[in-house]
């Protein structure tokens, strides 16, 4: 897919990428990469003739391009070669572990094509972790212990996009001159995500320091540094800002973000802080506005909110302000009152540059949610849905959402075969929804017949799984004896 791609579509980009530079287009190594690409492995541009002496077999091998950018042939022999390399003469026989570090994106942007900085970037956190493993070397008992790390700089995410980020194998442990004088090797447990986090805080504060000293922050009048590539190439340099970002960089689409196919959401629609990861600035601000604040009855596997996170809290009801998260500021008010006054304060603060970022701010989210209730959207049901292993959620939810009676109210504790894709499936049709508070189970039935109390007028529908439903059989001898 790639080479049609590349093939179909190259010079057009080119002439693109010619017109928005005005005239001045991409330097000539960014062309001489693709044109050499569309010629690695083909026979018809060069190929060496093996003849085995023995028997006589011939095999023609297609010269290749040894291209270092993005040839998958090339890059995964160099790879295979290099592991083996690695595995073989490089790394002891002891156990290791991967680290990885990623960078927001103006990091990205500046490491792209900045030799130097992204030198120093990968000294200040190799030496973060390294320092880590020392002192909880020291604090085991074991002094002067060493260990070692090895750092692939990776320049592309899974989209082919523009992403600099470091993976490193870090041996896990530490070595130590033993009595004898030979060197042995102490494994570590495994770290706490604490200590990750400490981690990543030492490399960023380091970092930032780094590139306070080079002029590389942005200033007090919030004016950034100089772009030496912008200087030298404008044309590559919005290429890579846009590849960075997620955006389309030419074409009548530009400027708007790259569509994603397949299962993968869009990875801003969501974040995540799971087991030994960790991840600073992630979220400015949380506002609850007259509302509780996550309700769950079991604890969740992972922090909801990094940590941190700046919550605010607007409620009518003071026992429910800051109970769950503490809330700076917390509010008592009317939110009905106190949103306008806010609005209108914040209308102030923002001024004509913050109000433009915010509306961008809107679009994207907007685009995210789209995406997000497209890939919710089940499939249409057909013959081929059922299968000897039961009907599969995505089917029920279809199934539902055709057979469900305009304006009826719905009431759902469906569990696994619910969710955003349910809620999907029913939007347009159900006037009104009803859902669980919390996770809790067993209140589906009784709540339909509350539903059908408070709206007589209307079809009650109650989709609950066996389970759910065996907390309040009860409830079924009421709607058999109290019918409409």
């Amino acid at each position: 897919m790639l080479y049609a791609v590349i093939r179909d579509h190259l010079d057009g980009f080119l002439r693109e990428a010619s017109t928005r530079g005005g005239g001045d287009g991409l330097p000539e190594f960014v062309e001489r990469e693709f044109r050499e690409f569309l010629t690695c492995g083909i026979l018809a541009h060069g190929f060496a003739r093996f003849r085995c002496e023995g028997c006589a077999f011939e095999r023609f091998v297609p010269f290749s391009c040894k291209g270092r950018g993005f040839c998958p042939s090339c890059g995964g022999r160099r790879m295979t070669e290099r592991a083996a390399h690695l595995v073989d003469e490089v790394l002891p026989w002891v156990p290791v572990r991967q680290w990885v570090l990623t960078m927001p994106y103006r990091l990205r942007y500046l490491l792209a094509w900045n030799h130097r900085l992204s030198r120093a970037v990968l000294g200040a956190y190799v030496r973060a972790v390294l320092e880590f493993y020392r002192r909880r070397a020291r604090e085991g008992g074991i002094r002067d212990g060493r260990t070692g790390t090895l750092t692939v700089i990776q320049r592309f995410g899974s989209g082919l996009n523009l992403n600099v980020h470091f993976h490193t194998v870090v041996l896990d442990g530490v070595f130590s001159q033993g009595r004898s004088g030979a060197l042995e090797f102490h494994p570590a447990p495994a770290p706490s995500d604490e200590e990750v986090a400490r981690v990543l805080d030492t490399a960023r504060r380091r970092v930032g320091r780094f590139l306070a000293r080079c002029g590389l922050e942005p200033g007090d009048d919030g004016a950034g540094p100089a772009d030496g590539l912008a200087d030298e190439s404008p044309t590559l340099a919005g290429l890579a800002s846009a590849s960075v970002r997620g955006r389309i960089a030419l074409g009548p689409r530009a400027g708007r973000l790259v569509r994603r196919l397949g299962n993968a959401l869009d990875p801003s629609a969501a974040g995540s802080r799971g087991p030994r990861q960790a991840q600073l600035e992630g979220f400015d601000l949380l506002f609850f506005i007259g509302t509780e604040a996550f309700i769950l009855s079991f604890p969740p596997d992972v922090p909801i909110l990094p940590e941190g996170a700046r919550t605010m809290h607007l409620d009518l009801n003071a026992w429910e302000i800051g109970k769950n998260y503490p809330a700076d500021p917390a509010l008592l008010g009317d939110p009905k009152a106190t949103l306008p006054l806010l609005d209108a304060a914040l209308e102030e603060a923002l001024g004509e540059a913050g109000r433009a970022r915010a509306g961008e701010r809107r679009r994207e989210a907007e685009q995210t949610a789209a995406a997000i209730r497209k890939k919710l959207t089940p499939p249409a049901l057909t013959p081929e849905s059922e299968t000897s292993k039961g009907m599969p959620p995505a089917a029920f939810q279809a199934a539902l959402g055709e057979a469900l009676p305009r304006g009826c109210a719905l009431v759902d504790e469906s569990i696994t075969t619910g969710g955003p894709g349910l809620r999907q499936a029913v939007a347009g049709k159900a006037g009104g929804y009803f859902g669980m508070k919390g996770g809790g189970i067993g209140l589906g039935l009784p709540t339909a017949l509350g539903v059908k109390v408070a709206l007589p007028e209307r079809p009650v529908v109650c989709v609950s799984g066996d389970g759910s439903a065996m907390y309040t059989l009860q409830a079924w001898w009421t709607m058999a004896r109290e019918p409409g």
